[in-house]
C-alpha cells in the first residue's frame, strides 16, 4: 500500500500512472510504509485486462511523444491567446455571442490545457507543467483544488462509488452509476448534461472554499491547505467577481 502525501491511498493511481516496465519490479519499497489489517483493495487486478489495455496504449503512444511534443505548446498558445481574446469580447460586449465564444474557448482550455498540465503531462519541466494547470484559474476554477479532488479524489479510486469524487459532485443531476438512485429525470441526462455542464465554471466560482474544506476534512482525502494558497484563491474569485460587475 503506498500514502499518498495527505494519507489517502494512492496504489491504484500508482499502478495506472506508470509503464509496464516498472510495474515489473513493484512500487518503490521506500514508499511502502506496510500493511492495512483486513484491507481488500476495491480493485480486481485478476485476468489480462488491465495490462493488455495498457500495452495498447503504450504501443499507441512512443515514449517520445508523451511530452515535450512541440503540437502541444502550439495548442497551449493558441488556445490561451484565444481565450484572452474571447475575455476581452465578453467584457467589453457582453452579448449572446461574446458569451458564446468566451464559453467554447474556456472549455477547450479546460480539456486541451489544464488537464494535461495538472495531470503533469505537458512537459518535462515542472514549471512549464506547472503553468499549464494554473490556466485553470484563468477561467475561474482552481487547480489547486483540481489536482487534489480530481487527481487524487478521482484517479486514485475510479468508479468506486464512495470513494469516487465524481459520483457526488454531479448526482442528483446527473446518474453516473447503476447503484445510485434512479429519478425520471435521469432519462434525459443526456440532453440536458451539456446545458448544465455549461454551468461548471458557475459552480466552481464559488465552490472553491467548500473544496478546500472538503479536502482538510473528508478521512480518504485529508489535505493540508496553507494560508498562502487560501487567500490566492480568494484573490481569483475576487477577480472574477470585479470583471463580472
Amino acid at each position: 500500500m503506498i500514502y499518498d502525501g495527505a494519507g489517502g491511498d494512492c496504489t491504484p493511481m500508482w499502478e495506472s500512472y506508470h509503464t509496464l516496465g516498472m510495474l515489473k519490479n513493484g512500487p518503490p519499497k521506500k514508499y511502502m510504509i506496510g500493511s492495512v489489517r483486513n484491507y481488500e483493495d476495491f480493485y480486481s487486478w485478476d485476468g489480462d485486462f488491465f495490462y493488455n489495455l495498457k500495452k495498447k496504449v503504450e504501443d499507441k503512444i512512443p515514449r517520445n511523444k508523451r511530452r515535450n511534443e512541440p503540437i502541444l505548446f502550439i495548442k497551449g498558445v493558441t488556445l490561451v491567446s484565444l481565450y484572452i481574446l474571447s475575455l476581452y469580447w465578453w467584457v467589453k460586449y457582453y452579448n449572446f455571442w461574446a458569451t458564446m465564444f468566451y464559453c467554447i474557448i474556456a472549455g477547450q482550455v479546460g480539456v486541451n490545457v489544464m488537464h494535461d498540465g495538472n495531470h503533469c503531462a505537458w512537459s518535462s519541466n515542472k514549471w512549464i507543467t506547472y503553468i499549464a494547470g494554473y490556466t485553470l484559474d484563468l477561467v475561474g476554477s482552481t487547480s489547486v483544488v483540481y489536482r487534489r479532488s480530481h487527481n487524487f479524489g478521482h484517479h486514485g479510486c475510479v468508479n468506486h462509488l464512495e470513494l469516487d469524487r465524481a459520483f457526488d459532485t454531479t448526482y442528483p443531476l446527473y446518474r453516473l452509476h447503476k447503484y445510485q438512485k434512479w429519478m425520471p429525470m435521469h432519462k434525459y441526462q443526456h440532453i440536458y448534461m451539456w446545458l448544465v455542464y455549461g454551468l461548471v465554471n458557475f459552480g466552481d466560482l464559488f465552490g472553491t472554499f467548500d473544496e478546500l474544506h472538503w479536502m482538510s476534512n473528508f478521512p480518504t482525502r485529508r489535505g493540508h491547505v496553507t494560508r498562502t494558497t487560501f487567500w490566492s484563491q480568494a484573490f481569483v474569485k475576487l477577480c472574477w467577481v470585479s470583471w463580472s460587475m
